[in-house]
Parts: C-alpha cells; structure tokens; sequence
C-alpha cells in the first residue's frame, strides 16, 4: 500500500500512475506510438506536470527504437501536448524535462476525435462520461478556446525561444517573464520567426560563450532588443554554418536530444 497526497492506494496503483486526458487519446491524428509514448511520461508525472525519463529508459521500456520514438514524439510536440526542456546537470550530462501541457490551442477537430460518429440517440450521455450539463460547458468552452488560441500559442513561442537560450547558452531564464515576453512578442509582431531567434541565439553563442568579457550578455534583454536583433540576425559568424550542419545526430521531430 503507498500513500499519495493522503489518500492510499493498494495493488498497481501503489506502483504510481498518471492521468491522459481524453482528448489525446480520441486523437486519430495522433499513433498508438505518440499515445503510448504520452501515457508512460503521465505515469512519471503522476499529479504534477512534468516528468524526465531518459530515451534510453523509454524506448527500453516501450520496447521501440529510438528513431521510432523521436518519430512518434515528433506529433506530440506539433500537436502540443508536451513541451521539453534540456537541463545540464553538475556532472557535466544533462536530461530531458517533459512538460504535459494542460492547455493548448485547439487542434483536435470533432471530426477527428469521432464526435460526429457518435449517436447521440444510441449512446448514453453518462456512457461518454459526460453530464447533463457538459454540452453547455463545451458551447462556452468553444468560444473561450478560440480566444485563448492566440495567448497559447505565444506562450509556446516565449517557451521555445526561452528554452533554446538555455539549452545553448547553459541560462536558466525563465518564459514567464514579463520583460522577456514583451521583447519575443514585439520581434514576432515584426515578423521575425522563431528560427531567427534560434539563428541569432546560436550566432551569438557561437561568438560569446568561452569569451569572459561578453559572456554575461548572452540574455534576453541583449539579444531580442530592437536596436540589436537584425543586426545579430544578419552578422557572418566564422564557422557558424558548418557548425550548424555539423550535429552529432538529427531525429524526425526536430530536436536533437
């Protein structure tokens, strides 16, 4: 028997588990794969959001190949349901952070999820786990979505640009930062990509990283200023290029750890 939060379970459950929510397993987008894969980083979780298995452990246990799991993993983070970080730790390695991201903009159709097989005559209301007062909640839940869209997919933008700089520049800047906000979405609202930022990023790491003197301004509020973004974003770094097309290895879902 284990204790969690003060409540006791006994059996498997004592063993830990994570909760999936319905909407990624209704998925059709989405492989048996990307929701097993999702499934056991939930387990980690448990009641928190974030979890950091390794690969290794994973494609162990799941029993699939690497380039299997990076392929699958791939539509999890296009679709949004997780988001990863890389943190290095004292010892000179480093681990992958896994975020299940609790909201997301909405990218699951009815059609997708099979709402529109489903008749409503035939099959229970309470059979599909909802209560009389769910079909209200999604009329209202649809419009807030919409309107909430926007506000998710910049925070994912400030999450991807943040979480870049610290991979690259070894920082522990945070996204949520009111400033550095404000300085992401006025770059992107001058149609700068979020690959610019990368390109600047690794430019200037490139060219600061080992240098004492210049090390230190390796940080939002130097790289995304107004007055200084185009002009790293266009600088000719020696070597940047190779050095670009020069990693180690590459996977399908577009990050390489």
């Amino acid at each position: 028997m284990a204790e969690i939060n003060g409540v006791k379970y006994e059996g498997i459950l004592a063993k830990g588990f994570g909760l999936i929510p319905r909407m990624l397993t209704r998925d059709k987008d989405l492989s048996i794969e990307a929701k097993a894969i999702y499934a056991y980083l939930a387990a980690f979780a448990g009641n928190n959001n974030e979890a950091f298995p390794s690969v290794e452990l994973i494609c162990s246990e799941l029993n699939i190949s690497e380039n299997r799991y990076h392929k699958h993993r791939k539509a999890l983070l296009e679709k949004q349901y997780i988001r990863i970080r890389r943190e290095r730790l004292e010892t000179g390695f480093s681990k992958n952070h896994y975020e299940l991201v609790q909201m997301i903009p909405d990218t699951v159709s009815l059609q997708n999820v099979g709402i529109g097989n489903v008749g409503i005559r035939n099959v229970g209301i309470q059979n599909e786990g909802t209560n009389s007062n769910s079909l209200n909640k999604n009329n209202i839940n649809s419009n807030s979505n919409k309107e909430n869209i926007t506000s998710c997919k910049q925070d994912s933008a400030y999450s991807a640009v943040v979480d870049y700089l610290n991979l690259k520049a070894n920082t522990k800047y945070k996204s949520t930062a009111g400033a550095t906000k404000k300085l992401i979405k006025a770059r992107l609202d001058e149609g700068f990509t979020i690959d610019d930022f990368k390109t600047v990023i690794d430019k200037k790491v490139a060219t600061w990283l080992h240098d004492p003197q210049f090390s230190q301004y390796l940080r939002p509020s130097t790289l995304f200023q107004a007055s200084k973004f185009e002009g790293y974003l266009n600088e000719r770094v020696k070597g940047y290029e190779s050095n670009r097309t020069s990693h180690a290895k590459e996977y399908s879902d577009g990050i390489n750890f």
